[in-house]
């Protein structure tokens, strides 16, 4: 009884020792058998106020704003104004969309604007030249608050940048610098 206990344990050894070393060869990657394809987001949307899940969503799709905010779950019944949510999303890339529920009231309230450009700058890696304050755009490592003034009042001046290029005409910014900040900002 112990020795077929002991040969049926040996025999089953075998067994995984063989499948072990045919099933996969060293130094092989296995193939993936299951994966997930995903797309960078196109835009961030951070939701606040009278709601059960606060937090900041990745959108995949500007569309699907409205799912995104049942996601979080509001506590009142609102009326969003998707257009005003879409164009601040596409030009700034980052909103915040605050959710308020006052007593006596049918729908709730919502406040749409802009992220921070400390949270822009985290989220999506770079800020917009045309869109970015004097503040803003000292986060930007080579932008001091004169040349930030100077983008600003230049902006201003003529209108907004059309290409990467119309920074040089920006007292301080040469070739040398304008490479370093591509990483950081976007036309």
């Amino acid at each position: 009884m112990i020795w077929q206990r002991v040969a049926l344990m040996l025999v089953a050894a075998g067994m995984v020792l063989v499948i072990f070393i045919t099933g996969r060869h060293w130094g092989e990657r296995s193939s993936v058998t299951a994966f997930r394809v995903t797309s960078p987001p196109v835009g961030w949307l951070q939701i606040t106020g009278s709601v059960r899940h606060h937090g900041i969503y990745s959108l995949s799709d500007i569309k699907m704003t409205n799912d995104v905010i049942q996601m979080a779950v509001p506590l009142c019944a609102i009326k969003l104004d998707q257009a005003s949510l879409e164009t601040v999303l596409k030009k700034q890339g980052a909103v915040r969309l605050d959710i308020a529920c006052p007593a006596g009231r049918t729908r709730g309230l919502t406040t749409i604007e802009p992220l921070s450009g400390h949270q822009r700058l985290v989220l999506l890696g770079t800020l917009s030249v045309n869109s970015s304050t004097v503040d803003e755009l000292c986060l930007v490592p080579g932008i001091g608050p004169v040349m930030a003034q100077r983008i600003v009042r230049h902006r201003q001046n003529n209108g907004d940048f059309r290409r990467f290029e119309d920074l040089l005409q920006i007292e301080g910014i040469a070739e040398k610098k304008l490479a370093l900040l591509k990483a950081f900002l976007t036309i």
